[in-house]
C-alpha cells in the first residue's frame, strides 16, 4: 500500500534564542530555517501513528505510516473531525481526558481497542503529551499510537491457555478428591472384610483343642490383622496412598500383645513419625509382628513377672531402622517364630530380602535378644 500524501501543517517557528549547543549564529538561523522541514521529515518517518490534536480536540495532521497503520486511504476524510469520536464509544472519555490533561501539560498513555478505518481489528498502546510553543504555552496536542495488537493477542492467548490449564487443573482435583473417598471407602470394607476374617480365625483358635491348631490359628490371625491395619491407616490417614509408622507399628504391637496377655509380657513402642507406602509399611508389620510374637513366646521362662520387650523405630542417616528388643533368656533362632512351623522365619526372610534390608541379632549370654532391621529410607 503506498503511503497517503500528508497534509502540510504550520509547527511552531524555533525560537534560535533556545538553542545553546550551537556556538556559529549562522547555524542558529539555519537550523531555524529548516526546522520545520526537520520535524516534519521526523514525524513522517515515524512507524508509529503520529497525531497532531488542535486545541479544540481536532485532528489535523496524521503521518503517512499512521494513516497506513489505521488503513485510512484519504486523510481528508478525517481532517478536522474531533478525535476521540474516531474511537469506540466505551473509549472515547478515556481519550479525552487524555487530551485534557495534555492541554495542562501533562503527559499520559493509553492500551486501548480502535479498529482501523476498514474494520480491522487492533490494539494501541498511546501516548498523549502537550506541544508547547516558544512561550511555553500548549499549542498542540501531540499524540503517538504504536499498533500491539500481536503482543495483546499472545497475551490473550497465554490467558485463555492458563484458563484451560486452571479448568484442567480444577477437574483433576475433582477427580481426586472423589478418587479419594471411594479409595478410603475400598479400605474401609478391605479393612472390615480383613478383620472379620481375623476374628473367625481368633474364634476358632479359643475353640481348638490341639495346642498346635491354637497356636496356628493365632498366629494367621495376627498376620491378616495386621494387613487389615495398613488398610485402616489409609482410610483415615491424610494420604491415601502412604501410611504413618508411628501410628500403624503401635497398633500391630497392640493387637499381638493383646492376643497373647496370658504371657503377662510388657510391651512398649517408640515410633518416630515415618511415612512408608503401603506395600512397605505391611511387610514392615509382618516383620514387627513376628519378631514381636517370637520374643513374647518363646523369650521367657514361664511365669516370668518382669518379661519386656520394647519396640523402636527411626532414622539413622539414610537408613531406617527397626528393633525389637527383649529381656529374656537370649537366642537368636528365628527357626520357630510363631508357630513352630518355620513360617514365621520364612516371613520375615522375605520381607527383610522385599524391602532390600538386613536383619542382624545380637544376644548377650542371659542378657535378652535385640533383632535390628535397617532398610533404605526410600525403597
Amino acid at each position: 500500500m503506498t503511503p497517503p500524501r500528508a497534509t502540510p501543517i504550520s509547527l511552531p517557528t524555533l525560537d534560535p534564542s533556545g538553542l545553546t549547543c550551537a556556538a556559529d549564529p549562522s547555524v542558529v538561523r539555519q537550523l531555524a530555517d529548516t526546522s520545520d522541514v526537520f520535524v516534519m521529515a521526523l514525524l513522517d518517518s515515524s512507524p508509529d501513528c503520529v497525531k497532531l490534536i488542535e486545541l479544540d480536540g481536532t485532528l489535523s495532521y496524521m503521518n503517512p505510516k499512521g494513516q497506513c497503520a489505521m488503513e485510512i486511504d484519504d486523510f481528508t476524510v478525517v481532517a478536522g473531525a474531533e478525535w476521540k469520536v474516531l474511537w469506540p464509544e466505551v473509549t472515547q472519555d478515556e481519550i479525552a481526558a487524555s487530551v485534557t490533561a495534555a492541554l495542562n501539560g501533562e503527559t499520559s498513555r493509553i492500551e486501548a481497542f480502535c479498529p482501523t478505518a476498514k474494520g480491522t481489528p487492533r490494539w494501541w498502546d498511546i501516548s498523549v503529551s502537550p506541544v508547547l510553543a516558544p512561550d511555553g504555552s500548549v499549542a498542540r496536542v501531540l499524540s503517538v499510537s504504536r499498533d500491539i495488537t500481536p503482543i495483546i493477542e499472545r497475551e490473550n492467548k497465554l490467558r485463555r491457555y492458563d484458563q484451560q490449564l486452571a479448568d484442567l487443573n480444577a477437574d483433576l482435583t475433582a477427580q481426586l478428591e472423589r478418587t479419594d473417598v471411594l479409595m478410603r471407602e475400598i479400605d474401609h470394607r478391605v479393612k472390615n472384610s480383613l478383620a472379620m476374617i481375623a476374628g473367625i480365625l481368633r474364634m476358632q483358635a479359643r475353640k481348638a483343642v490341639a495346642l498346635e491348631a491354637k497356636t496356628r490359628l493365632t498366629s494367621a490371625a495376627a498376620r491378616v490383622n495386621t494387613v487389615a491395619r495398613v488398610h485402616e491407616s489409609l482410610q483415615v490417614g491424610e494420604n491415601i496412598r502412604t501410611v504413618d509408622l508411628s501410628l500403624y507399628l503401635p497398633a500391630i504391637a497392640a493387637d499381638v500383645s493383646d492376643a497373647l496377655t496370658e504371657r503377662g509380657v510388657s510391651v512398649t513402642t517408640e515410633i518416630e513419625p515415618i511415612t512408608v507406602d503401603s506395600d512397605r509399611a505391611v511387610a514392615l508389620g509382618m516383620i514387627m509382628s513376628e519378631l514381636l510374637t517370637n520374643a513374647v513366646k518363646h523369650a521367657f521362662e514361664e511365669n516370668r513377672a518382669d518379661g519386656s520387650v520394647a519396640i523402636t523405630a527411626g532414622l539413622d542417616g539414610e537408613d531406617m531402622v527397626l528393633r525389637v528388643a527383649d529381656n529374656g533368656r537370649g537366642g537368636c533362632d528365628l527357626s520357630g517364630v510363631s508357630d513352630g512351623t518355620g513360617l514365621g522365619s520364612r516371613i520375615v526372610t522375605l520381607y527383610v530380602s522385599q524391602l532390600g534390608g538386613t536383619l542382624v541379632c545380637d544376644s548377650p549370654l542371659g542378657s535378652g535378644t535385640t533383632f535390628e532391621l535397617r532398610l533404605p529410607r526410600e525403597g
